[in-house]
């Protein structure tokens, strides 16, 4: 389970090993990829107020596409099945494709997903079926030696099971400078509208600033901020200044040794009709290499999750503190494989009825990519 209460495609493919593809047909290359999981999850909300336990077997067959040099498309399906009687067997499927292509003296990237999935979620308090759609371009041509004009635009689509449909679509433009030491910076506008079924609409529009540094060999800053002017269409009409941000410092003491300190602060449709979410998330994560082959991991992270009623005569505001602590470790096999162990606690305390929960999941994974 992820903090978000979402959990992910089982298992990282390892991306080490030899990097002979399992077929090239000119500039084409395919590596195939598998992941085997099996977890055992105990505590997880099946339906608000209700906390069960589970085994869940996963598999999950894939493959990767590298297309020339710019650009890589990658489907993996997730196929689950679950011992307790009030989970459901799954079929999820995701699929992305990403690359980059320079047109003149312009360079121009892309992304494009899409991905189904039935898992159990903290904020619908039950398994719940969604169809992500998720679409980025941006773009970035020099005027100078260090300045450069850019700009981006995005569209982020929601189908969920039992609850509204969402589309958030947003767009910055600005510029960037490049000192040639170690730090960039970039200025603009950002701005955007979601839109929820049967649901108030949302305008926002703001500044935004975003620094990368790399202050030392072992030292790297990486941060994005925005003070968004949001403004409810309907239902309660309302207009507030809203900070958003994502942070990351990453400090390498050692060369087997990693810390990664993480804050996020996002503003989103909720996945429950007439409501917005407002999530603020700090975590912490310690990586370490043993014996020059073991991996390790250890993480901590809070967020805090408020649901703001957006229609009048609606459910009450919601708050959820979550705290969640995980640990595992990784081992490389033959090159191109990898076995993965895995543990993690979650506590939700929710001021709603029925949210609340205490889950523990347990679990390991055996993985190989061609």
């Amino acid at each position: 389970m992820l903090a978000s209460g979402i959990t992910a495609l089982p298992g990282a493919v390892p991306t080490g090993g030899a990097n002979t593809p399992f077929l090239k047909i000119g500039r084409i290359e395919v590596r195939p990829h598998v992941v085997y999981a099996l977890e055992y999850q105990e505590g997880v909300l099946s339906r608000p107020g209700d906390a069960d336990s589970t085994f869940v077997e996963s598999l999950s067959p894939g493959v990767a596409v590298q297309l020339g040099t710019n650009w890589n498309v990658d489907y993996t399906a997730d196929v689950k099945f679950y011992s307790g009687k009030d989970f459901e067997d799954t079929v999820n499927h995701a699929f992305s494709i990403s690359g980059v292509q320079p047109i003149g003296k312009m360079a121009v990237s892309g992304t494009q997903s899409v991905s189904s999935s039935a898992n159990a979620s903290f904020e619908t308090g039950r398994q719940t079926r969604i169809i992500a759609v998720m679409s980025s371009l941006s773009a970035g041509m020099p005027v100078g030696n260090k300045l450069s004009l850019v700009g981006s635009l995005s569209q982020s689509l929601q189908f969920v099971e039992a609850s509204p449909d969402s589309g958030t679509w947003s767009g910055n433009a600005g510029a960037s400078y490049n000192s040639g030491r170690g730090w960039v910076v970039n200025t603009g506008v950002s701005s955007g509208y979601s839109a929820v079924y049967k649901s108030p609409d949302t305008f926002f529009v703001g500044p935004q600033v975003s620094l990368t540094w790399q202050a030392t060999g072992k030292l790297a800053l990486s941060l994005t901020g925005s003070l968004q002017d949001r403004e409810t269409l309907g239902g309660t009409n309302e207009r507030q200044l809203t900070p958003t941000y994502n942070a990351t410092a990453t400090f390498t003491p050692f060369t087997q040794t990693s810390i990664a300190v993480t804050g996020v602060k996002t503003n989103s449709p909720s996945l429950l009709g007439g409501q917005e979410l407002e999530s603020s998330q700090f975590g912490v994560t310690l990586q370490q290499r043993l014996l020059g082959r073991l991996r390790t991991n250890l993480g901590f992270s809070y967020g805090l999750s408020n649901y703001i009623t957006t229609v009048t005569d609606g459910p009450r505001d919601r708050r959820d503190d979550l705290y969640t602590y995980t640990t595992g470790f990784t081992l490389p096999v033959a090159r191109r494989g990898g076995i993965s162990v895995r543990y993690q606690r979650a506590v939700n305390s929710s001021n709603a009825p029925g949210f609340d929960s205490d889950s523990t999941t347990v679990g390991f994974d055996v993985s190989y990519r061609y």
